[in-house]
C-alpha cells in the first residue's frame, strides 16, 4: 500500500537527475528525490574539502547551460561562481610541455616552440573546431529530445539539424587530416574526451571529440566550488519550489503493472511511494537490479546495444604546499605518458588544480583504470595510488616531500596524513571500489553519434537520464539528458503545458 504519492520520483545525485528534477519542480510538479545510495561530491580531511569526483568542464556559453541556469533562476549564482583563466589548459608530453591558451599570439608562439612544422594545420584546426562547436550551439538551441523516439521528436530533431549547418552522420571531414597518424597533437585533440566523455576512444573527427576540445579551449568556464557547488545549487532549487529530497533514502524496488510504472519501493522500510513517473538517474546496470525482470530491456538492448563495461574513473587527492608546487603549473593539466591512441587513455591522467587555503593546494588526478584489470588482478586497485603518484611527479616533482595529505576515495586504502594532522574516520564515508565510477562504450550510435542510450525505457513513464544518454558531449550531455526528460514528462502532462504556454486569453479562461 503506498503511503505518499508524487508527480515523479527521481533516483540518483549526478548532475542529471539533480537538473531534471529542479526544472519539474519549477514547472509544477509534485517532485520527490532520492539520492540512491550516492555520496556528496566532497569529503573533508582536517580542514580541507577535497573531491570525489571532478566536475569536468560545462561551458557558460552553451545553449543548454543557459536555458537551464535561466528557467531556474540561478543565472546570478553561476554567474558569480564561474571563473576563466587565460591558459585553457597545458598539455605535457615526454618530449613536450606547452600552454593551450585562449591568447591566439600566444598560442602562435608556443605552437611554433613545439610543432613548428605543422603550426599552420594546429591553426587551422582550431578554427574548424570553433566553427564546428558553434553550429553544434544551433542544433542545441531548441528545446528537442534527445535521442527523438516519437516521429514528432525525430522531426523537430531533423529540423534543427538542417538549420545549424552541420553535416550528416558519417559525412564529416576529418579535421586533422592534414597530420601524420602517429603525430603527438592528435593526442593532444583526444585528451579532452578521454576524461570528459562517457563514450571512450571516440575519432579524431567526431563531433563530440570536437565539441568537448572546444569546451576547454575556447568555451571554457571554472565553477568554484566544483561539482558540490552545482549539486547543491540543484537541490536548494528542488526544495524551493516544494519539491522534497531524501538524500539517505533509495529505492530497492521500481514497481510495475501492466507495463507501466507505479511508483518505488523503499529499502529497508516498508513504504512505497506512488508516482507517475520515475527518472532514474544511475547508470543502466544499477537500473536493472531495481525492475521485475530485465527481459523487458532485451529488445532496447539489441535495437541499441547493452552499455560495455570499459574503465572505471580513479582520483586521487593530495594537499600541496604551495611553494612546493611549480610556479607555473597552470589549473588544468593533462599529462600524457605515452604518444599514440591506442591505449593511450590508459597512460594519461587529467590534473586540476584548486585553492585549499592560502598556504595550500588541493591537486586532483584523475586516471581512467581498465575494468578487466581492476576486477580480474588481485591488488591492482591498491596499486593504483603509487602508479598514479609516481606519473604526478613528472608534473609536480617532490610532491610526496610536499604534501600533507595524499588520500583517495576509491582505494580503500588510509589517507597518508602529516604529523600534526587528525580526522574522524567516519567522515570519509564509504570508500572502495563501489566508490568508482565507471565509463563504457556503446555498440550502436544515434544523432550524428552523440547519443547512445533513449530516454523513454521499454516500460512506459519510466526514463532513463544520466551520462549513458548523450555520453558523447561529456557533463553538456548530462544536461541535455536532464533536459530531455524534463521535456517528455511536461509534453505528457497535457493540463500542466497548457497552464504553461504563456498569458491566458479569454477564450483560454
Amino acid at each position: 500500500m503506498s503511503s505518499s504519492y508524487f508527480d515523479v520520483v527521481v533516483l540518483g545525485l549526478d548532475p542529471a537527475p539533480l537538473a531534471c528534477g529542479a526544472l519539474l519542480a519549477k514547472r509544477g510538479f509534485r517532485v520527490l528525490l532520492l539520492g540512491q545510495g550516492q555520496q556528496t561530491p566532497d569529503y573533508h580531511i582536517g580542514n580541507f574539502r577535497l573531491p570525489r569526483r571532478i566536475m569536468h568542464t560545462v561551458s557558460a556559453k552553451s545553449p543548454v547551460v543557459h536555458r537551464l541556469v535561466s528557467e531556474l533562476g540561478i543565472s546570478q549564482s553561476f554567474r558569480r561562481l564561474s571563473t576563466s583563466h587565460e591558459e585553457a589548459f597545458q598539455v605535457a608530453m615526454p618530449r613536450h610541455r606547452f600552454d593551450i591558451t585562449h591568447d591566439r599570439e600566444r598560442l602562435s608562439r608556443e605552437l611554433k616552440r613545439e610543432f613548428p612544422e605543422v603550426k599552420r594545420p594546429i591553426e587551422d584546426y582550431h578554427v574548424q573546431v570553433e566553427r564546428l562547436s558553434a553550429s553544434l550551439d544551433e542544433m542545441l538551441r531548441p528545446d528537442v529530445v534527445w535521442p527523438p523516439t516519437t516521429f514528432l521528436e525525430r522531426r523537430a530533431l531533423a529540423r534543427a539539424h538542417a538549420r545549424s549547418g552541420l553535416p550528416r552522420r558519417g559525412e564529416e571531414d576529418d579535421v586533422l587530416a592534414e597530420f601524420p597518424e602517429d603525430h603527438a597533437f592528435r593526442m593532444v585533440t583526444q585528451a579532452p574526451s578521454f576524461f570528459s566523455s562517457g563514450a571512450p576512444r571516440p575519432s579524431s573527427q567526431a563531433l563530440g571529440s570536437v565539441r568537448l576540445y572546444d569546451n576547454m579551449f575556447s568555451r571554457q568556464s571554472w565553477l568554484e566550488g566544483g561539482l558540490g557547488a552545482w549539486t547543491s545549487m540543484l537541490i536548494d532549487r528542488i526544495r524551493a519550489h516544494a519539491g522534497q529530497v531524501r538524500l539517505a533514502d533509495r529505492a530497492s524496488a521500481i514497481n510495475v503493472r501492466r507495463g507501466k510504472v507505479h511508483g518505488v519501493r523503499l529499502f529497508g522500510a516498508d513504504e512505497e511511494v506512488a508516482a507517475d513517473f520515475v527518472v532514474v538517474g544511475v547508470d543502466v546496470n544499477a537500473m536493472l537490479s531495481l525492475v521485475p525482470e530485465r527481459s523487458a530491456f532485451e529488445e532496447t538492448f539489441e535495437r541499441f546495444g547493452e552499455p560495455q563495461l570499459r574503465h572505471y574513473r580513479y582520483l586521487l587527492n593530495a594537499v600541496v604546499s604551495r611553494h612546493g608546487t611549480p610556479a607555473g603549473m597552470g589549473r588544468s593539466v593533462f599529462f600524457l605518458d605515452e604518444v599514440g591512441l591506442d591505449g593511450a587513455a590508459e597512460h594519461a591522467l587529467y590534473i586540476e588544480r584548486r585553492d585549499a587555503d592560502e598556504d595550500h593546494y588541493v591537486i586532483s588526478a584523475e586516471a581512467l583504470l581498465p575494468a578487466q584489470q581492476v576486477e580480474g588482478q588481485a591488488g591492482d586497485l591498491e596499486g593504483a595510488r603509487d602508479r598514479v603518484l609516481k606519473s604526478l611527479t613528472a608534473v609536480v616533482p617532490f610532491i610526496e616531500q610536499n604534501a600533507i595529505v595524499v588520500d583517495s576515495p576509491h582505494d580503500g586504502l588510509a589517507p597518508v596524513l602529516a604529523r600534526d594532522m587528525h580526522m574522524r574516520p567516519e567522515a570519509l564515508g564509504q570508500r572502495g571500489r563501489r566508490t568508482l565510477p565507471a565509463t563504457y562504450s556503446f555498440p550502436g550510435e544515434r544523432a550524428l553519434g552523440l547519443c547512445a542510450l533513449p530516454i523513454r525505457g521499454p516500460i512506459r513513464n519510466l526514463l532513463l537520464c544520466n551520462s549513458q544518454v548523450v555520453p558523447a558531449l561529456g557533463a553538456e550531455g548530462e544536461l541535455v539528458a536532464a533536459a530531455s526528460a524534463a521535456r517528455v514528462v511536461t509534453s505528457a502532462d497535457r493540463a500542466r503545458d497548457w497552464k504553461r504556454r504563456g498569458r491566458w486569453n479569454k477564450l483560454d479562461i
